[in-house]
């Protein structure tokens, strides 16, 4: 990977409020000139330590992660940049002492967390491992001028690292444990218990993380660190960054009012308070004693003599004007935190409970939203004491509690009212005020999102906002579609009612507050122009072209005509707006089965803005759909043609008709009724040269992905799309080459080197398949879908899913008509298996324990069907991700002793239009899930960290004859 420099100009890119961004690394190369960095591009200089601070342009909106400098004059920035197809790297470095910044290998490396220098030719890059690149690691050798990826299989990507020399060093990985590098590969690092806590960031000689996390290396065994600290108070703290210079050492982390300092090499630390709240994410230290730290809501504090006292070098806020709450990502009210970040310019703080510490896109997405800080609370079961933490330490004059009025977790309700009020009573966790420095909630208003006539306040998004340049629902859709977070859906409106209001209290408006508890909470913001009369004239031409594109909206609402005006409206839209516009439009057409509209939408989105990030993510969905086969069969079914037999003086109903001759004797007959007789015949028609057709523009887009970068022509999921298409179209020998360097060049056991194995063992079926195998064999006689499972095409079929603790159990089987499939799941709820009255289409319950299947057909890793069955027997099916999809197929469940089961049969006409054959092979993934846990999984290949429902993991489904067969 030969380094290529280009300067970007920062136009569109432009931070809104720099000012206030999260800052996640600091670096000084004397007492008085450094840099620190961090989200929304954002690099700020200072020459004199930290009394000035002056703006640096990045070319670059992403999250800025790592600086270093080599020497005086060779510095350098990583950090990554998260968009609708994926996260990709950002790699800046600058040889004039910092004076300016450029950009290097853009679009081909993953997302990137970290860099350094051993020597002044050795380095190491650290990041996500993602696409061709499964370890997550980069080596120089020559300065930095190429960096060549390293041969492994990360556990998900790095989030830490420190190297001394040697080839040596110690990883900390996404998955929380820590690793020992040798150079060539990693192993885990001999620790003590973990438990459930991440190691969130390391060194060679110490470590922490969450809970309170210090580890310490003693001759290669890492043990627990010791603070003097209340372990009640330790417990309670993240630890995200480290420093050290000889025996000094610092930990920074969450909440930042302290942080642990070190006299002995990190043996032992004693806590110093800082006097700010704000999380702190790193810290630099020089030997004289002058050291920084830097954080969230962009604070710098320093220090001169080794982090015993600390002075603020830079606040623009000082606390949160609001702290949302959210159950979970999907919940997220983000109409509201636009309306009040933006529009109202005050400083906002979210937490979602999410089992990823670091869930990537969204602490981006909430940042362009509106929110100032986006944190994450993995442990539920503390939520109380997470929650009165959170309010102590940000100090909201309002708590946003983004959980519906449905919401039926009474329990998380209950501790919630209990911490907003032990968040005021200082004998409630004495410990976050004695020990970490904490003071009281001093109270606010408490509101929850509701979508019923309770509603105190209702909060709509189509009127247009001079700051943003947009509407808010504008503003809030193009941030998702950006983000690649386009399945949240907003609601019509968002609306918000106090949260266990008193009797008699009223309130005159939402989220007012008193001048003095705002000061030090509004946001820096610059001015704004009102916006231009076209501007809002385009914004209203757009808001009409969507009611008239959507059903139901206008009572006029007509798809023919909201697409004859498309092009003027798009006309009227700047890059900003227009592409967002036109992904949106795709994407709900898609949802509503109108597919080929979704086609033309992406690839007018994909014409008009090629550069836009959008564009990247278009292209490589005309790949997926014009490479599917099961979007071919769902069109196929959809294109038939009607031929009418036209046959007219046909005798009608009770007429005779003679032979004809001369008349005989006697009356002369009653003339024949005669009539004209239609019949009509329905069939499918042959598009087999409309699908080459498109199989080969499919593969004609390879090229427009070269101009993304090499990261998205190389990416496994695109290349293996592609050759699935070769694959439908002859050219076996293309995709048999592209699968044996793929199987080579990749770790072995990886997840696409897998993928890439299993494609070349079908083609011998020698030895063991490389991914996990499912026989469905043809049944000898046809199954009575009863639920119990007795019939002979069952008998040895069930294999277990990997996790359940009893696993549950799943088997396939066919014959020409059906493709069956049965399942067996133990410990469930006791009215599992009993059968819901009333069952309809696309009624599955997911909250409820349910099995999920997912079938790919042609072996492309990405498009399939998903079929959904709950415990009850109510279904649900989509096509990728239609839902319209609505096959016709047959379910049974029954009851077991403390499980269920099920049976159903599906027609494989709605699958395919080909036979199948003994021999043929699908990939197949089956789940048995309750809401988002799952409880089994089929296919968990080698090199994934958790057990998702991915397509790109799936197993094989192997058609075999019956087992009785010659």
């Amino acid at each position: 990977m030969t380094l290529i420099g280009c300067l970007v100009m920062l136009v569109a890119g432009e931070a809104r409020c720099p000012e206030d961004a999260c800052l996640r690394s600091v670096c000084f190369i004397d007492s008085k000139k450094g840099w620190v960095v961090g989200d929304e591009g954002a690099i700020w200089r200072t020459i004199d330590g930290g009394e000035q601070w002056e703006r640096q342009i990045a070319g670059t909106r992403g999250t800025l992660r790592r600086v270093v400098f080599q020497d005086a004059q060779r510095g350098w920035i990583c950090g990554r940049e998260d968009g609708p197809a994926g996260a990709t790297g950002v790699l800046l470095v600058t040889r004039d002492g910092g004076n300016t910044w450029q950009r290097v290998l853009a679009g081909a490396m993953p997302a990137l967390a970290g860099i350094s220098f051993v020597s002044d030719t050795e380095g190491y890059l650290w990041g996500d491992a993602a696409g061709p690149y499964s370890s997550g690691l980069f080596h120089t050798a020559d300065g930095g001028r190429s960096w060549a990826p390293l041969i492994g299989v990360a556990p998900g990507g790095w989030v830490s690292a420190h190297f001394t020399g040697q080839g040596a060093g110690v990883l900390a990985g996404r998955d929380g444990r820590l690793f020992v590098f040798s150079g060539k590969d990693w192993t885990p690092a001999p620790t003590d218990a973990l438990g459930n806590r991440h190691v969130l960031a390391c060194r060679a000689d110490m470590a922490c993380g969450e809970e309170g996390l210090l580890l310490d290396n003693q001759a290669g065994r890492w043990t627990m660190g010791r603070a003097h600290i209340d372990s009640r108070a330790l417990a309670q703290t993240i630890w995200r960054g480290m420093a050290r210079t000889a025996d000094r050492a610092l930990v920074v982390g969450s909440p930042g009012t302290m942080i642990l300092q070190s006299d002995d090499g990190g043996k032992h630390f004693a806590p110093r308070m800082t006097g700010i709240n704000q999380t702190l994410h790193d810290a630099c230290l020089l030997t004289d004693g002058t050291g920084y730290a830097c954080g969230a809501m962009g604070v710098v504090i320093r220090t001169k003599d080794h982090g015993r006292t600390w002075e603020v070098a830079r606040q623009p806020l000082n606390h949160a004007a609001f702290l949302v709450v959210s159950r979970n990502a999907n919940q997220t009210p983000w109409r509201t935190i636009t309306h009040v970040g933006w529009e109202e310019g005050l400083s906002g703080v979210g937490i979602t409970l999410s089992q990823d510490p670091e869930p990537d896109p969204l602490p981006a997405a909430h940042r362009r939203a509106g929110l100032v800080v986006s944190e994450t609370a993995r442990d539920a079961a503390g939520w109380r004491e997470r929650l009165v933490l959170a309010l102590r330490q940000w100090q909201p004059e309002h708590l946003l509690l983004a959980c519906p009025a449905a919401d039926t977790d009474r329990v998380w309700l209950a501790e919630t009212s209990m911490a907003i009020q032990w968040a005021a009573q200082a004998e409630q966790y004495p410990e976050q005020i004695k020990e970490l420095g904490l003071k009281p909630w001093l109270g606010g208003i408490s509101w929850r999102m509701t979508t019923g006539d309770d509603a105190s306040f209702r909060l709509a998004g189509s009127k247009p906002s001079d700051r943003l340049e947009d509407t808010l629902d504008g503003h809030v859709s193009a941030t998702l579609s950006l983000y690649g977070l386009k399945s949240m859906q907003l609601s019509s409106v968002d609306g918000w009612a106090p949260f266990r209001q008193k009797s008699g209290e009223s309130f005159r408006s939402f989220l007012a507050a008193s001048a003095n508890r705002m000061d030090g909470a509004r946001r820096p913001l610059a001015n704004v122009e009102p916006l231009e009369i076209a501007t809002v004239k385009a914004l209203e031409q757009r808001r009409l072209h969507e009611a008239m594109a959507t059903p139901g909206v206008l009572p006029l609402a007509d798809g023919e005509r909201a697409a004859a005006t498309l092009a003027a409206t798009v006309d009227q839209l700047d890059d900003a707006r227009g592409a967002p516009f036109l992904d949106r439009l795709a994407r709900g057409s898609e949802r509503s089965g109108q597919w080929q509209l979704a086609r033309e939408l992406h690839a007018m989105l994909v014409e008009r803005y090629p550069a836009h990030p959008l564009g990247l993510s278009s292209t490589r969905w005309l790949i997926a759909h014009e490479s599917s086969g099961e979007v071919r069969r769902r069109e196929d079914l959809g294109r038939t043609v009607e031929r009418a037999i036209v046959q007219a003086g046909m005798p009608g109903n009770g007429s005779d008709v003679q032979r004809a001759g001369p008349p005989g004797p006697g009356k002369r007959p009653d003339a024949p009724n005669l009539v004209t007789q239609v019949t009509r015949e329905t069939a499918l028609v042959d598009g087999r040269s409309l699908t080459r057709t498109k199989l080969e523009n499919c593969l004609l887009r390879e090229s427009m992905l070269r101009a993304s970068g090499s990261l998205a022509v190389q990416d496994p999921a695109v290349q293996f799309m592609l050759q699935s298409a070769r694959r439908q179209l002859g050219r076996f020998d293309q995709a048999t080459e592209y699968y044996r360097k793929a199987a080579s060049a990749w770790p072995k056991g990886s997840l696409w080197q897998s993928a890439a194995e299993t494609e070349l063992w079908l083609t011998n079926r020698s030895g063991d398949s490389p991914r996990p195998a499912l026989a469905c064999r043809a049944a000898t006689s046809r199954p009575k879908l009863d639920g119990r499972l007795e019939d002979i095409c069952w008998n040895g079929a069930l294999r277990p899913l990997a996790g359940g603790n009893p696993a549950a159990t799943v088997g396939f089987s066919h014959d020409a008509d059906f493709l069956y499939l049965a399942a067996r799941c133990p410990d469930a709820a006791p009215e599992a298996g009993i059968p819901a009255t009333g069952r309809k289409p696309d009624t599955a319950q997911e909250s409820r324990d349910h099995v999920v299947i997912f079938l790919d057909i042609d072996r492309d890793h990405s498009t399939g069907y998903t079929l959904t069955i709950d415990d009850q027997g109510r279904v649900s099916d989509r096509c990728c991700e239609d839902p319209t999809w609505d096959p016709r197929w047959f379910v049974a469940v029954g009851r077991e002793e403390n499980g269920w089961t099920v049976e159903a049969a599906i027609p494989l006409t709605a699958l395919t239009g080909e036979a199948v054959s003994a021999g043929q092979a699908w990939m197949v993934q089956v789940a048995r899930k309750r809401g988002d846990s799952i409880r089994g999984l089929w296919s968990v290949p080698a090199g994934t960290t958790s057990a998702t429902m991915d397509p790109s993991q799936s197993g094989v489904l192997l058609f075999m004859p019956a087992i009785n067969s010659r």
